[in-house]
């Protein structure tokens, strides 16, 4: 099992974005772990990660649906990290969509220094756990592989001709559908989700009006926002304990 290891850099920086998302610490180190493995493959596999296309760099998606995703060759990757009970799990809005069309490598992380590519989930496994399932999060159990050929997968997934499997969509969102599916996306079928995910894969100007959506609040945004007023808080006191020593006559 190939460990890769990730400088303290980079996962400070996942630290830092996942503060802003709300995204678990390990799915975005997960990704880091499957960018660091791509880059010490061989060069001539011409295998490039373009992390600009990836849609994971739209924190709106982030936060509201947990997309993770890395870019190789112009095909999205879907990235998850391992729980400790061997699961792997998505949000439904995003099984059978162009998102998933070339499935998720499954990290298993160790510790937030290093972590191991030990699977990767089609997506007809994902369609056949969405099927019996009724939940708004699928699992899957996934079966670890001792030895993950990570080239052999990659170059499947890149040099696969495909057909046009997804319809391009006709109803494209406009700005108030779109903030409807980022902030309530409860109010919209997942059948209209799936379709909004396909025309934000399909079309540019539709991932930009989408990036312009950040004021959502989530969980992982109010726990980021009392970390820091705790932090600032623990400071003002510090400094109230210096200065009471010399002004006697104001109280703490």
């Amino acid at each position: 099992m190939l460990k890769v290891d990730i400088s303290p850099e980079i996962a400070r920086l996942a630290q830092l974005k996942v503060k802003d998302t709300g995204l678990p610490l390990s799915h975005e180190l997960a990704r880091s772990v499957v960018e660091e493995a791509i880059f010490t493959l061989d060069p001539e596999l011409n295998l490039l990660v373009g992390d600009e296309d990836s849609v994971s760099e739209i924190d709106a998606l982030v936060q509201a649906f947990g997309v993770n995703d890395v870019v190789v060759n112009g095909r999205h990757i879907d990235v998850r990290a391992l729980d400790d009970q061997n699961k792997v799990s998505i949000s439904r809005a995003l099984i059978d969509t162009p998102y998933t069309a070339n499935g998720t490598l499954v990290v298993a992380m160790n510790g937030v220094f290093a972590g191991s590519i030990v699977a990767h989930i089609s997506e007809a496994q994902w369609k056949a756990a969405e099927a019996g399932s009724k939940e708004d999060q699928i699992e899957v159990q996934v079966e670890l592989t001792a030895n993950f050929d990570l080239p052999r997968v990659l170059t499947q997934i890149t040099g696969e001709h495909r057909a046009a499997a997804y319809k391009t969509v006709t109803s494209l969102p406009d700005t108030a559908e779109l903030r409807t599916f980022i902030e309530e996306p409860k109010k919209i079928i997942v059948a209209r989700q799936r379709q909004i995910f396909a025309a934000l894969m399909q079309h540019a100007s539709v991932r930009s009006d989408c990036g312009q959506i950040g004021d959502v609040v989530t969980k992982g945004l109010v726990r980021s926002m009392l970390s820091d007023s705790a932090l600032w808080s623990r400071r003002v006191e510090k400094m109230v304990d210096k200065l009471s020593k010399k002004f006697d006559s104001l109280s703490r």
